[in-house]
This record gives structure tokens, sequence and C-alpha cells, in this order.
């Protein structure tokens, strides 16, 4: 959870951070009778309190047809919030893009819930405003809708206008024209979602936003990878004429085979209906037994219990497609904390103190000032003969790299022997990095340029002294972390949906990409037990970690200051060590081991402020 970010809100306590987007962040928490909740926090502020709690009663009347119900709204400041039921699953965009498009009656299946949870919000007077992939998750009792109504309930006319232009592809034409939730723009969005279900992209993709739009206002969709059924009704519901468009009620009954039996006219936009809810529940209740009779899921609550999760027994993450799944968890007792030190250690060429205890499980191995390498024997640090090197220690310390361009020297150092190589590649290297297992040394590849781009990396097997080139396609920044098995590296790569991470083998074939966790954060990105992984958030401002079982996001922790905290190196599993924000006025700058809250737990090492230099980069290894 990011430093700062409330722990209660209201009634309900927040446990773990689900999502996090542009809009607002969203929570896993507890009610006051213990009961999961989504809780979403929103960064706007608001224009008109009172206007947002009483639309959010309104969202509390939509009937819970596939839908994540509305329990309760509040404000927090000024910031506002709404609580909804808990849905464990992952959204529909995440499970295409992972595991490839629908089809059949999956599809058909996935069409009918989302009309019927449509059908519920036009009968409570709303529209649902904003329906795409990201709002439809896939649960175990089948798909949910959520942030039904969210939008209009918060956002100011003109931010709304501004965000949903932003990202046109699942606006309907009259949106463009400044109707920003009109309940016909909804039937637009659900043909858009299913076709994107089907196919994997919307009806009107184009490389470019104005593009997009030049499509939806003119040119007709493309179905050509959407089977029938749903195709014809998603035609009907692309309509560029909103009046041509069916109604929910409509195209639901169309859906699951029937005539229309009841007149459902529109609701006005803004009107609360004072006419009886029973015909949205007729076609409700209607698809609920066609489906039930032909096999599907129920509509509304579902009683069966969910499917067990597949058991992983290894920590590293598994290659081939997943997604990723809330890591909900009640909140853990806190680590115990790193030793108290024992002794000092005293560096050599700056004003440099550590605070060390022989139960630590990592120490400082080396620094690097300018082009000055310092590197530890014992208690003693050695300035190395050759300015400007690259190092590499291997997690077992048996073997040291040292690189200085354009020559690689590899130091065993239990037999103190040492031996020289001339990687040829078309590029330059950088950063050795040994795997886990301390049998290969890979530098990466890169062209030079400001900032340096992969092009691949070099494999090295220090006792053979084979050098092996592997060129990739990547265009990521240089940097390729080890997975924690050795069996491959991971790069980031730029998403649809941001920054993600791409897996290779160790013949660069790709095994696998998760491009909803952000930018690498570094060359030891995993945990000393490979169970977790460090990103930078794809919202920015802190650090995210992954549980690489399955992907799901555990903390949020806050490290650079206004100043330039910098983190450094993991210390265990539970704890990091990063410098603390600078202070020119600060005789002393400290390096502290943190826990994933933030906290500090111990002061590893004191720096004399004069030493503090932007070209002092420090090197922790496992003991």
């Amino acid at each position: 959870m990011p430093l700062g970010d409330p722990r209660q809100l209201g009634d309900y306590t927040l446990e773990h951070v689900l999502a996090e987007g542009p809009a607002g962040v969203v929570y896993s928490g507890r009610g006051p009778d213990g009961e999961r909740v989504a809780v979403k926090l929103l960064h706007t502020g608001l224009e008109d309190p009172e206007r947002f709690l009483e639309r959010a009663e309104g969202l509390k009347r939509v009937d819970a047809f596939h839908s994540a119900m509305v329990l309760d709204a509040g404000i927090e400041g000024a910031r506002p919030y709404i609580v909804s039921e808990f849905v464990d699953g992952v959204s529909l965009k995440q499970a295409v893009i992972e595991h490839g498009p629908l089809g059949g009656a999956a599809l058909h299946r996935l069409a009918i819930a989302m009309m019927t949870a449509l059908a519920a919000v036009h009968q409570a007077g709303l529209a649902h405003g904003a329906l795409r992939p990201d709002n439809v998750l896939l649960g175990p009792d089948g798909p949910r809708v959520i942030n039904a109504g969210v939008g209009a309930a918060v956002e100011s006319g003109s931010a709304i206008a501004t965000q949903q232009v932003s990202s046109p592809s699942f606006l309907a034409p009259e949106q463009f024209a400044g109707e920003l939730f009109p309940v016909s723009a909804d039937l637009f969005a659900w043909g858009s979602t299913v076709v994107f279900a089907a196919t994997g992209q919307s009806p009107f993709h184009s490389n470019s936003m104005s593009a997009a739009m030049n499509r939806i206002l003119r040119e007709e969709p493309d179905l050509g990878g959407v089977p029938d059924p749903p195709r014809a009704i998603v035609a009907a519901c692309l309509a560029k004429d909103p009046a041509a468009r069916p109604t929910a009620g409509e195209a639901l009954m169309r859906l699951v085979g029937h005539s229309m039996l009841t007149d459902l006219p529109p609701v006005p936009d803004g009107e609360q209906p004072r006419r009886s809810r029973a015909p949205v529940l007729v076609a409700a209740a209607l698809a609920l037994a066609v489906l039930s009779a032909a096999g599907g899921h129920a509509v509304a609550r579902v009683t069966r219990p969910a499917p067990a999760p597949a058991k992983v027994v290894s920590a590293a993450p598994a290659p081939g497609p997943a997604t990723p799944s809330p890591d909900v968890r009640t909140a853990a007792p806190d680590p115990s904390p790193p030793p108290k030190p024992t002794k000092t250690v005293k560096a050599a060429g700056i004003g440099l103190t550590l605070h060390e205890s022989p139960d630590d499980p990592v120490v400082l191995s080396a620094y690097r000032v300018g082009k000055d390498a310092y590197v530890r024997e014992g208690d003693t640090f050695t300035k190395l003969k050759t300015p400007g090197a690259d190092l590499g220690f291997s997690p077992d310390g048996q073997w040291l790299a040292i690189y200085a361009e354009p020559t690689l020297t590899v130091v065993n150092r239990k037999t103190k022997e040492q031996y020289a190589l001339t990687p040829e590649v078309k590029g330059k290297l950088a950063l050795p990095t040994w795997s886990p297992d301390s049998k290969r040394l890979l530098l990466n590849i890169v062209d030079g340029g400001d900032p340096e781009l992969a092009l691949g990396f070099v494999l090295v097997d220090p006792v053979s002294r084979s050098v092996t080139p592997v060129p990739t396609d990547d265009k990521a920044e240089r940097i390729y972390a080890w997975l924690p098995d050795s069996s491959g590296v991971v790069i980031d790569y730029r998403s649809e949906s941001g920054w993600g991470l791409k897996a290779r083998d160790l013949a660069g074939r790709e095994l696998w990409t998760k491009h909803w966790v952000g930018r690498l954060w570094g060359r030891r990105s995993f945990s000393p037990s490979g169970a977790s992984f460090l990103t930078l958030c794809p919202s920015g401002g802190s650090f995210c970690l992954w549980n690489t079982r399955n992907w799901g996001r555990q903390e949020s922790v806050a490290i650079y200051g206004a100043k330039g905290g910098t983190l450094l190196s993991w210390y265990d599993d539970s704890h990091l060590i990063i410098t603390e924000p600078r202070d020119k006025d600060k005789a002393v700058h400290r390096i502290i081991a943190i826990d994933l809250r933030g906290r500090t737990q111990r002061v590893m090492a004191e720096l004399a402020g004069k030493d503090d230099r932007d070209d002092l980069i420090y090197v922790y290894t496992g003991r």
C-alpha cells in the first residue's frame, strides 16, 4: 500500500492494493462484519459533495445482475470513495491479451452477462458511462460489470470529456458531440467490447487516436472475427444513429433467442423511472431460464463454490501465459527486523562506515566512485587498477567479473586465478550479472545511445570460457534480469497498457509477457527466494511488489523522496536497502533497511555528506 494512503475509510479497513490507475486506487478491504469488499478511492476532488452522495445512493439501487453491487460511498477529505462487493477475478482485457479471444458458448455467455448488467443499470435510471474490457471482471461465478455510473457520480463534465477523448476506442459517435453519459452509448460500448472479446481489438481499431475517432464517426465496424450469435446484435448496437440501436432489454431478449415480449422504452437520461422494474426482471429471468436449459451459468448470484486454485510449487514464474490475480490476504504479522549491528567497517577512498552483523544475509562487496572501483576482501576495500570497471559478483562468491571496454576479466576468487576475454558483438557491453546458480555470466548488448537500448545479451561460461551472443529485437532500456531458476531472462517492453515484462529463454525465444506490471527495476529485481518481484509501478511514484506465483500485486512501497532517495538492493524477502533522501544540510547521510511498508528497521551504513555523489554506485551481494 502506498505510503500516506489511508488504512481506514469510514467503516472499512483497507488491506491491500488491487489496482491503480489515473482515476484512483482500488483496495481490497473488510467491512464492519468482516466481509470482503473492494474500495475505490478516487484521485479527483469533488465539485459538489452532496450531489456525489445523492448519485451514489442511486448506484446502490442497481440490481446485482452480473454487476458488482455498490454497497456504500463516502468522502475522505475532498476525495470520494465507493465500496462494492469484492469480485475475485481478472479483467476481460487482461484475459484476452494473455490467453487470446473468446469464441462459441463462452463469447455468447459473456455477451448475455454484460447486457443483463446494462439492463439492470438502465432500469435504475442510470447509464454505465465507461463500459469497456477493463471494466468487466471474469469471476468464479461469471462475468461482472464494474464501475457503472461512477464517472457521472464523481467527475465534472470537462474532466470526463477530456478522459473520454484521450481513449476513444469504446466511445459512441454522439459522445464526440458532447453527450457524456447517454444510455444509447452503453449499447455501442457493449458492441465494441464484445468485438474485443472475440478478436482482441476494437471494431474501429487504428494506430492513432484521430484515426480511431474518424472510423467511429464515418466507417463501418470490422466484425470479421465475430461469430453469430451474437454478431447480428453487435452490428445493431454499433449503428451510428443512437435511435437505430436496440435498448438493453430488447438486445437481451434477442441474445437469449426470444422475440420482444414487453415494451421497454429507453430510460430518459438523468431521470429516475417510476414504472415497475418487472419488464427488465422478466427479461433477466428469461435469460436465466434459457441459459440454465442450455447448461450456461446462472444470472445474478451463484451459490456454487468457486473452483480451488491450482497449486504452484515453484517460486519462479511459470512459462506460458498467465493472468494476474489479486493477492488478497489478511494482514500478516510484521517480519522480524534485521539483527542489530555488532561491528563497523571503514571503507577506503570515501567517508563511508558500514554497520554490520554476522547474521546479515547481504554485505556491501564493492562500490564505485566515478571511475574508481573498490573491491572487498574480508573487511578491507582495495582500489582496482582498472579504471571505469563494471563489476559482477557470483551469488556463490566464487567468481568476480570485471568489465572495462573491450575486455572482460573473470576472476576465480577462491583460487585467485583469472583470465581475460574480448567478446565480439555489434554494439557495446554493459552490466555483468551472474545467474542465480552462478554458472553463467550475462552482459547486456546495448546500442550506446541515450537512452541505451537493448540489442540482446551475451552469455559467458566461466569454466569453458565460451562466449555466446544472443541477439534480440527488444527495444527497452538496456537492462536484463535473470529469472530465479536461471533458465532465462526478463526485460521490460512497451505494452498496450504502458510498460510490462517479457521473458526469454537463453536462446532468445520469448517465453511469456506480463503486460500490466510496469517497468523493470534493475538486474536484481527478484527477491532472494524468487517469490517476489519489484517493478516501477505503472502509475509512477512508487515501487510495486508482485507475487511470482500468480503475479498478483502484494505491496506498493514509496521510496523516492523529494531529494532523491534510491533503492539499492534486497536485504531479504521482507526488507529493502535504500539511501535516505539527500539533505545537503546534513553532515551524514544514511543507508537504511526498510520493511515493505516503508518503515525504517536498521541503519546499514553512514556516508559523509560531502562524498554523496550521483556517480557513487553500491554493489551488495549475498554472503
